[in-house]
């Protein structure tokens, strides 16, 4: 076995061939190099930060020894650098040749931030692509570059000229080229240039939507409609039992860490607490007195869509109230970051949300209503959670303040509004800013990978006076080798931008080799992008293991919110892990417990769905339950507390029953129908239904 995988890749001796790639990782390499051999396709689906761009490398090195064209797509440029260090690893770097990069400004950077190679200029990329020929080993290009159809011929017609039928496309990073959209068509246009494609994605069974990308691996016909309906469904144990065929036919193979990452909860001290507390119980009057103000003109108003203008804004409103929680962290934050810098431990940052477009609507509102506000060179006073909440009441109500100037009853409760915007403490918005800044007060230098084009300097305490500096274009390559490779970089914060092709792990590779801490500020919603933010520092050829906190408040819509994305993170696992008969009793997303919510709504009346900006005409999936856990931070605590005892009850007296009938969730028609039973039983089993 290791003769032959030697052979294929051009080592020599058994022991190169074990210091470059661990056991798990040969049998990626030799499983996808027998579906080449036989021109049929693979997918990688180690979990992240197991090593798949090594395997791909791999890849690459037999491509290349066996005179085969290699086209490598992943989803960012800075990745090619990420790819170069792979191919440097398994000593192959200087036997590429010179890559062609399908991108005016790609460079391939090594670890001292030097350039080895950089793209053609943009007129003398043109021209190549005029000509339709090129003469390279390697190929190296993102899926940015598909999805403009205007330049996306001229690229065709190059791979027609250098795609063979045994070319080999390395498409990484491969859940970035699904689903419906101009970059899936154009790589299923690829592909029938001709070519075999191997496929790298940790999550790429995460949503069957997208399935349509990965008929090729499945060997399912489109037209096998009964399959498609039953990857629509999500439906887990089908997930399972096909990334348990998928492996069976040597068509997939996926490695996890050996063990389920232990996540650390740090509750804030009873002094944050109380301040979230206070923040959010502002919040709360804030949008009660909006809501009623709303009401009142809705009263007014025969217009239907003014009617229904409050539920288009209630998920908006939900995020502004996840916003304010965040900006009552930030201090128990910046005590947690000098703790473990003290213990001599590297910091790594997960926030969500850049605020960027909270920041140009108190701009906009300055604009608009304070132009007195806007001082020269991009200066501003007040940008601030009160302009931002002024900006919001504005967005609102504009229409409807001239019109009711005269109405003393819409003028009360505007004020009240006023009133309540008041009642808040000014608070700096510019999350990732005011974090930086707080640690630099202590000598600690601060990174980011976060997308932002801009950032917000408060530049005089007294007088609110703030500047908008541009921040200058760095490749994500850089920054990354400044925090791995230098010591005076202790902390790095990284928002989605970075949760995907960045290592920033204790690697022997790397110069700075001490223990990581992922601190994750702000839960992704999205379990994919939380399970990849934990791929960041946990990863293959680290020499130590990283840890893993979790910032959070006490209070209960927190916790259950927690709760529920562990439970998303776990099946998100099972969908391509090997133990497929996982099975969680514990998960409020389900058919049951959303008609459960409706029910819940309709009993308590038009009010509280209404206030909540909750449409229960709506028949979106799991729209009901979804809706009310999102904006559950809109409840009192005693409101949060009977509601998620509530869902308890039904939801344990929703498994005694499912434990109790045997179903076959694979026949459509008949889960359906147990369904409707089973809900019914419920109403007799259930002290909080009054039906």
């Amino acid at each position: 076995c290791f003769k032959w995988l030697q052979d294929k890749l051009n080592i020599s001796t058994k022991k190169e061939l074990l210091e470059i790639l661990s056991f798990e990782q040969m049998d990626s390499v030799a499983s996808a190099i027998y579906n080449i051999e036989n021109f049929q396709s693979f997918m990688i689906a180690d979990e992240s930060g197991i090593g798949k761009g090594r395997i791909l490398a791999s890849i690459l090195r037999y491509g290349i020894v066996n005179k085969k064209n290699v086209i490598f797509f992943t989803e960012g440029t800075h990745l090619f650098s990420d790819f170069y260090r792979d191919l440097k690893d398994i000593g192959f770097e200087d036997k590429i040749g010179t890559p062609f990069l399908m991108h005016s400004k790609a460079k391939i950077i090594n670890q001292d931030n030097e350039i080895v190679f950089k793209s053609l200029s943009k007129k003398n990329l043109e021209e190549v692509y005029d000509s339709k020929k090129i003469d390279t080993k390697v190929i190296m290009t993102t899926y940015s570059q598909f999805n403009r159809e205007g330049l996306v011929k001229k690229k065709l017609e190059l791979f027609k000229n250098y795609i063979k039928s045994d070319t080999i496309l390395l498409f990484d990073e491969t859940h970035n080229a699904i689903g419906d959209s101009t970059v899936r068509e154009t790589k299923e246009e690829i592909k029938k240039i001709g070519g075999i494609p191997i496929e790298a994605s940790a999550t790429f069974l995460d949503d069957f939507k997208k399935m349509n990308s990965f008929f090729n691996l499945l060997n399912i016909s489109k037209d096998d409609e009964k399959a498609i309906e039953l990857f629509s469904d999500n439906n887990l144990s089908v997930s399972n039992q096909l990334a348990f065929n998928m492996s069976s036919n040597l068509k997939m193979l996926r490695r996890e860490h050996s063990e389920v990452i232990n996540i650390n909860y740090s509750y804030l001290t009873d002094e944050d607490n109380d301040k979230v507390k206070e923040y959010l119980n502002n919040y709360r009057n804030l949008v009660y007195s909006m809501f009623d103000c709303y009401s009142y003109i809705s009263s007014k108003s025969e217009d239907i869509e003014r009617k229904n203008k409050w539920v288009v804004f209630g998920d908006y409103i939900v995020r502004v109230g996840k916003a304010i929680l965040l900006m009552a962290k930030e201090d128990f934050l910046v005590k947690r970051c000098l703790n473990y810098i003290q213990m001599n431990m590297k910091c790594v940052i997960t926030i969500d949300s850049t605020f960027s477009s909270a920041i140009q609507s108190c701009i906009d509102y300055l604009k608009e209503n304070s132009p007195e506000s806007i001082l020269e060179d991009k200066k501003y006073k007040d940008i601030n959670l009160h302009t931002f909440l002024k900006a919001i009441v504005n967005n609102i109500f504009l229409e409807d303040y001239t019109k009711f100037k005269d109405d003393e009853t819409f003028q009360k409760m505007f004020n009240k509004i006023k009133t309540n915007i008041d009642n808040f403490p000014t608070l700096e918005i510019s999350v990732i800013d005011n974090i930086k800044t707080k640690l630099k007060k202590y000598g600690v230098n601060t990174l980011e990978i976060s997308g932002r084009t801009n950032e917000l300097i408060k530049l005089d305490n007294e007088d609110n006076l703030y500047e908008l500096i541009s921040k200058k274009e760095v490749d994500k390559s850089i920054i990354i080798n400044e925090f791995n490779n230098n010591f005076d970089n202790m902390v790095i914060i990284i928002t989605r931008s970075g949760s995907t092709g960045t290592s920033l792990h204790s690697s022997s590779k790397f110069k700075d080799q001490r223990k990581r801490v992922m601190l994750e500020y702000e839960i992704s919603n999205r379990a994919k992008t939380r399970l990849q933010y934990f791929g960041r520092v946990k990863r293959k050829g680290q020499v130590c293991e990283p840890e893993f906190e979790c910032i959070v408040s006490n209070t209960l819509f927190e916790k259950r919110i927690i709760n529920l994305e562990e439970q998303k993170l776990s099946k998100l696992r099972s969908y391509v892990g090997s133990d497929y008969t996982i099975k969680n009793n514990d998960d409020y997303y389900n058919d049951y417990c959303n008609y459960l919510v409706y029910i819940f709504l309709i009993e308590k009346g038009v009010s509280l769905y209404r206030r909540l900006g909750i449409d229960v005409t709506n028949e979106t999936s799991m729209y009901f339950i979804d809706s009310i856990l999102k904006r559950s931070i809109l409840l009192t605590d005693n409101e949060q507390e009977e509601l998620f005892d509530y869902l308890d009850e039904g939801l344990e007296n929703y498994n005694n029953l499912l434990n109790d009938t045997a179903v076959d969730y694979l026949n459509i028609d008949e889960y359906n129908q147990v369904t409707i039973n089973k809900v019914e039983l419920l109403f007799e089993n259930c002290s909080h239904f009054t039906r």
